[in-house]
């Protein structure tokens, strides 16, 4: 049986800049282990952070996941005149449902960044389960 397509929400990290000293608890697995607001160095490794996993950034309705993308971005300001790419809905709306995930960093002043993703679920590019899928709704509720 195939995992029904979805998208789980992460972030956003909110703190100082990362540097190369951040590296080694950002590779694979040690984000998860050792704190989960620390974007992971490969977007698909968000997937093993159980902890950062809610329910209410886990959708299938692409939508949904777009207008908390929107929010994000909205809540988090960058510094300067940086432009983010949230105005391209239908191209953003393509990309998640191709199976690509979305990942956005940038400086929210002089020595602090935002970072937030939305990640593809089942992962293209990696073996790793789902750590929250999604519910299936009842007929019984969509009836009315």
């Amino acid at each position: 049986m195939t995992q029904q397509l979805h998208w789980h929400g992460y972030g956003p990290y909110r703190g100082r800049i990362l540097t190369r000293d951040d590296e080694p608890k950002r590779r694979t697995n040690r984000a998860a282990a050792a704190n989960d607001e620390i974007p992971p160095m490969q977007l698909g490794h968000y997937l093993t952070s159980r902890r950062a996993t809610a329910a209410e950034r886990t959708w299938t309705d692409v939508n949904q996941a777009l207008d908390w993308l929107a929010q994000v971005a909205a809540d988090n300001p960058p510094a300067g005149s940086y432009a983010l790419i949230t105005d391209n809905r239908p191209g953003k709306r393509a990309q998640l449902l191709g199976g690509s995930d979305i990942y956005h960093q940038y400086y929210t002043g002089t020595s602090s960044m935002a970072a937030y993703a939305i990640i593809c679920c089942p992962h293209a590019h990696l073996t790793v389960t789902c750590p929250l899928p999604p519910a299936t709704p009842t007929p019984a509720a969509a009836g009315g």
